[in-house]
């Protein structure tokens, strides 16, 4: 099972790289099809993205976005807002590109 591990982690890697941070004409990234983007949904989409701000600190220096991709939803933005910086860690160089374009020199 270790031997294999270094292979998904460079499999899941390359995806993310080549594929899943990819923007699509839609405006959405690749990834995004993975997620229900139904007009019916959205509302309740965007309602559980803010709802994750009830279990954050309001505010502080570094907020850590591990697994940040691209932070591809605009809530997720709102997560680091009374913070002075958001540091992003991910497996993808292209996710963490996408990031900071974001809001530079905060992410």
């Amino acid at each position: 099972m270790a031997e294999k591990q270094p292979a998904v982690k460079q499999d899941v890697q390359d995806f993310y790289n080549r594929i899943g941070w990819k923007l699509e004409d839609t405006g959405f990234y690749q990834n995004a099809r993975y997620e229900d983007l139904r007009l019916v949904s959205r509302d309740y989409i965007h309602k559980c993205h803010l709802r994750v701000n009830r279990h954050l600190a309001k505010e502080g220096k570094f907020f850590l976005d591990a697994g940040s991709g691209p932070i591809q939803w605009p809530e997720y933005m709102t997560y680091s807002e009374g913070y002075q910086y958001r540091v992003c860690a991910d497996l993808s160089i292209t996710g963490l590109k996408e990031a900071m374009q974001r809001k530079p020199g905060h992410v």
